[in-house]
């Protein structure tokens, strides 16, 4: 496994998970043996990768000395922007069957929901990262931006109200001025160190996940399920000691353990152009079952049917929107 990989410990690679998608994405899919990432600045949720924010504020201080990169409402949207810039998302769900999840992702009746097992998603990230690694620069790169290849991830979303934690986190931050401002005054150290900022900020990530971006999403989608596949991108000039560092992504070198932590420290994505969508090469036996929006139209059904047939791919009947006096195979006698 990619030691840029890392999986939650919740997660059961042999866990199915599913997603609802329309047929030409799903026919595409198969067709090409590709899997869609999405840059998370593409999503309709705005809120997308807000940890960063949140946790920088909650233990920040005026007289640190150090900056967060943001200091207004305009310089928080940019950090946001090059935050989600940075990570390629893939969605999927826990929940076999959903009339939300049909509502929602099946617009025109014609949708389709595939299982997956996680296994097999597990090298598609795998895929990814391996895409964007700095194995291969040389002095040709010297002085070149160069993206490349920092984390995977794969974890189940958490849910929270995230208003709640931004009065939170405000709330924090402003109290925790008027302590450094009221002993400034004096002439005074604040007592309350960097220390206590950090365990704080231990305790709201225990029940927040503020330290990985893109775990966490507001209560009102708590209807997904969400299981997430995550790659972060980073972005930095290329010196000398970056293409000496190169060599690290070897598995075999002695220093391999330090490459993980060394790409960990590489900034977000802000001056390159990289795609709003990827396509990373899946395996062929990737989608197990598919199963159609029991709303679709009968000629649209048929076709479907008859396409994923022809592909050997199982179609499985959603149990959503069913009506029971017309399941009923069984009556009372009369």
């Amino acid at each position: 496994m990619n030691s840029l990989l890392y999986i939650d410990p919740e997660i059961n690679d042999q866990d199915v998970v599913y997603r609802t998608m329309d047929f030409f994405s799903i026919a595409a899919m198969i067709q090409n043996k590709s899997m869609m990432f999405t840059r998370a600045d593409m999503f309709e949720d705005k809120n997308e990768g807000v940890e960063r924010i949140l946790s920088q504020l909650s233990i920040s201080s005026p007289r640190s000395g150090c900056g967060m990169g943001w200091k207004d409402n305009a310089t928080a949207k940019v950090m946001h922007q090059d935050i989600q810039r940075s990570h390629y998302v893939s969605c999927w769900s826990r929940n076999p069957d959903s009339v939300a999840m049909w509502s929602l992702y099946s617009s025109d009746l014609s949708s389709v929901r595939v299982s997956v097992r996680l296994s097999k998603l597990i090298s598609v990230v795998e895929n990814l990262l391996n895409k964007y690694l700095i194995a291969h620069l040389d002095e040709n790169n010297l002085g070149k931006t160069l993206v490349g290849s920092v984390s995977g991830k794969i974890f189940p979303v958490r849910y929270m109200s995230l208003s709640y934690l931004s009065r939170l986190a405000q709330r924090r931050a402003r109290a925790l001025a008027k302590i450094d401002k009221r002993y400034e005054d004096l002439g005074m150290s604040s007592p309350v160190s960097g220390g206590s900022r950090r365990a704080f900020l231990r305790r709201l990530d225990q029940r927040a996940q503020l330290s990985e971006i893109g775990r966490l999403k507001d209560i009102s989608f708590k209807h997904e399920e969400e299981i997430r596949l995550i790659v972060r991108l980073g972005e930095e000039v290329c010196t000398k000691f970056i293409v000496d560092s190169s060599r690290l992504v070897d598995p075999l070198h002695e220093c391999h353990l330090a490459y993980k932590g060394y790409m960990e420290a590489w900034g977000y994505v802000k001056n390159t152009n990289i795609p709003s969508r990827e396509f990373v090469c899946c395996p062929a036996d990737l989608i197990e079952t598919v199963a159609i929006d029991p709303r679709c139209s009968k000629h649209k059904v048929d076709f479907m049917n008859a396409w994923f047939n022809d592909h050997k791919i199982k179609v499985v009947k959603s149990n959503c929107f069913g009506y029971i006096p017309d399941e009923l195979h069984v009556f009372p006698h009369g």
